[in-house]
């Protein structure tokens, strides 16, 4: 039992490390290279198929023989974490302090390692977790003790379940090693009376000569703490199609099993140490960090009612901008494209897994300027799917660079991951690629012998949509800007996967160009989002698009108004290059051009040039310039002959825009505050609108006016009568005329 009360540490470091390709086993628990074919993976193994001594066994209550009692006396003491992912299982190292003895036979505890289910069964019947114990004597002799694991009280061994999680790796080949002791003595149960029979290891080379003993009463675990040991073992990447990593029990033959101790005493198959093996493949050694969640309010993606959770949050439901948004291209405005400029430069992989989301971090030095301002980049982040929508489609996966400038303001670039040739941001191979990521909350892995080449995750073409918005995580804190790329990167299938738990490839940007990773390279970003603790029941991390109001979206940077006080010069220069008919990235590719282009004929910054209005015909282009008012005259000059300024002389790409054919207009260099002589634009129309209309309105009411007097003498003037009156009257008057004569005649 534990020596110790445990205790469990709020922060823990220590050391992770990667075992190489070369290291990795060369079986599994499948059909291909299972249990039912180790024999013939290595001529070494034939021993798996021909042994008569193999293990593990049916233990049948009754025909185990009654033994010595002999007692297991243990000299353990709380060790150390030395976790290791194996790919077949998981393992614990221990220092060789720990001894055991068992007679006069004293063993040095090397291991312990976990199979599910039980490989060992009693009466037919498995258990849902077994681990072995697995002692050395001096000459290498083995024996070894097997603990069942059934659910029931929790073990308290692992008081917390997050460190639990935490201390076994999620990838093979992965190990952890921290100095946060375990009291594993607690492992054992109580009752310490065992059976025991003469067997082999149950993994190749399947050695024979193995002292087994396999105690009778099992030990407890809570259901999350099975939960949490069975759902790792179960992502063993040697497991079987099921998830297990046992094999099946095998003939007892001539053997006996006994309660206790064979009378006949333990085996003694070596009488020397064994020779040095070959040194183990050297390993890629960083920085481990076990965090605990903090305290506070939390959020996760399966109820998105954020507002409700705390009243700091309330502007995510109430915000008029915020973010994610479906970006609709046919609604996205041209505007002009700043210079992005990206310092960045090959930074040690650090890399956290904190709940929510895969963060990389520890980007110091590294930067992005926009017009002048300079923003560090903080972290690079990511979602599943992707929080943006492109025309309502979403991208398996988001990739979020998140930069502040000196005053705390942000800038965010949005770039979107679809399946495709492997992306080489992480050097290394596959195995290296899934290893680096922590597939556990609150672990964090830093390598100083590995850099991530952020630049390698940025498109080659950074045409980007702009748009003010928030957060898309609480608190949803508004004001910041949004850089979505237009062009996504490529991951390969398996690193995708590798990333991503449940990965379906879109095709919703087909027509956007791309940057690529391989196939084998998107199925990797593997079971790392699922395990997230904040995933929807689907794996998902990402907020829905939002609501966007009046915003706008451009492509690029709305453009600048002149400064008031300002002198502008115009310039109106048609081009026979068909704008409206391109391609999305041609047109911007156009309007950056132009604007570089005048920049440097009239000798002013990009900033000072602006495009007003396209125009078709083919191409008709308005823009103002924005001089200093000493250059005014040399600048209007230079816009005067738009043949000059957009030659190929002058650098302007003649082949695939054509070169300028109207003059330039200009305002005479007047500065912004006098033109109040001057129609604007809106006034213009605003007359244009007032002269059509009047004229109409006023024939309209003279229509209206003499229908309505139409109406009126109608209805007072007496009716003229018709044929039909004139002889109803006329056959009256003869009928009187005849009752007249009538009367006078009597």
């Amino acid at each position: 039992m534990p020596t110790l009360p445990p205790v469990t540490v709020e922060v823990v470091n220590g050391d992770v490390m990667l075992e190489p390709s070369s290291n990795s086993t060369k079986y599994n628990y499948r059909a291909d290279k299972g249990p039912d074919v180790w024999h013939t993976l290595a001529p070494e193994w034939d021993i798996c198929m021909s042994g008569t001594e193999q293990s593990p066994i049916d233990i049948v209550t009754s025909d185990v023989v009654s033994g010595v009692n002999t007692p297991i006396m243990m000299d353990y003491a709380p060790a150390p974490v030395s976790a290791v992912n194996k790919g077949s299982t998981l393992l614990l190292n221990f220092p060789a302090t720990n001894t055991m003895a068992i007679g006069d036979r004293n063993f040095t505890l090397i291991q312990c390692h976990l199979h599910t289910t039980s490989e060992h069964t009693v009466n037919g019947a498995s258990f849902p977790i077994e681990i072995h114990f697995v002692h050395a004597d001096a000459n290498s002799n083995l024996a070894v003790l097997g603990v069942m694991v059934q659910e029931g009280a929790a073990s308290p061994v692992f008081p917390d379940i997050d460190r639990l999680n935490q201390i076994f790796p999620d990838q093979n080949g992965v190990v952890h090693e921290t100095e946060e002791l375990i009291q594993f003595e607690g492992l054992f149960p109580q009752d310490r009376s065992y059976y025991h029979y003469f067997g082999s290891l149950t993994t190749p080379p399947c050695a024979e000569n193995v002292m087994w003993h396999v105690f009778r009463e099992p030990i407890t675990m809570s259901k999350e703490q099975l939960s949490v040991l069975l759902m790792k073992l179960n992502n063993l990447a040697d497991a079987s199609e099921l998830g297990m990593s046992n094999r099946p029990v095998m003939p007892l033959g001539e053997r006996t099993v006994y309660l206790g101790q064979n009378p006949e005493g333990l085996r003694t198959g070596n009488t020397e140490p064994p020779a040095a093996g070959s040194p183990a493949p050297e390993k890629t050694a960083g920085n481990l960090v076990f965090n605990l969640p903090k305290e506070g309010p939390t959020f996760n993606y399966t109820d998105l009612d954020w507002a409700d959770i705390t009243p700091e949050w309330d502007i995510c439901a109430s915000g008029q901008e915020q973010s994610p948004i479906n970006i609709v291209h046919s609604n996205s405005v041209a505007g002009q494209a700043p210079q992005l400029t990206f310092s960045y430069t090959p930074t040690p992989l650090n890399i956290e897994n904190n709940g929510k989301s895969l963060t990389l971090k520890g980007f110091d030095g590294n930067t992005m300027e926009i017009d002048g301002t300079t923003y560090d980049l903080v972290n690079i982040h990511m979602h599943h799917n992707s929080e943006h929508l492109f025309n309502g489609g979403a991208f398996p996966l988001e990739i979020h660079f998140v930069h502040a400038d000196a005053d705390g303001n942000l800038a965010v670039i949005g770039v979107m991951v679809e399946e495709g040739a492997a992306n080489t941001a992480i050097p290394g191979d596959l195995k290296t690629f899934a290893q680096v990521f922590p597939g556990t909350k609150y672990v964090d892995y830093e390598f100083p012998t590995i850099s991530v080449d952020m630049t390698q995750w940025l498109p080659a073409d950074k045409t980007f949509y702009h748009y003010m918005g928030s957060l898309t995580t609480p608190p949803c804190s508004e004001n910041v800007k949004w850089h979505v790329m237009q062009n996504p990167i490529t991951m390969s299938r398996d690193q995708m996967s590798i990333l991503l738990s449940a990965f379906k490839a879109l095709d919703t940007a087909s027509e956007f160009g791309a940057i690529t990773m391989s196939k084998d390279q998107m199925s990797i970003l593997l079971n790392a989002f699922k395990s997230l603790d904040t995933a929807s029941e689907f794996g998902f991390t990402h907020r829905p698009a939002q609501p966007i109001n009046e915003r706008v979206v451009t492509i690029g940077y709305p453009p600048k108004d002149a400064q008031d006080g300002l002198p502008t010069v115009s310039t109106r220069v048609s081009f026979p290059f068909e704008y409206f008919g391109s391609p999305v990235g041609l047109q911007q590719q156009f309007s950056n051009e132009f604007i570089k282009q005048v920049a440097m004929v009239a000798g002013v910054s990009e900033s000072a040039v602006r495009i007003v209005n396209l125009e078709k015909g083919s191409t008709i282009v308005t823009a103002q310039v924005t001089p200093a008012f000493e250059d005014i005259d040399s600048v209007k000059a230079k816009l005067e002959d738009p043949e000059a300024m957009f030659s190929a002389d002058n650098g302007w790409d003649t082949s695939t825009f054509g070169t300028a054919s109207a003059a330039s207009t200009s305002n005479d260099g007047g500065s912004n505050d006098n033109d109040d002589d001057k129609l604007s634009s809106d006034q213009l129309a605003l007359v244009i609108i007032l002269c059509v209309l009047i004229p109409v309105l006023l024939i309209a009411n003279l229509i209206a006016c003499c229908c309505l007097m139409k109406n009126k003498e109608e209805k007072s003037s007496p009716s003229k009568p018709t044929m039909e009156d004139a002889m109803k009257a006329r056959e009256m008057h003869r009928a009187g005329s005849e009752k007249k004569d009538a009367v006078m005649e009597a």
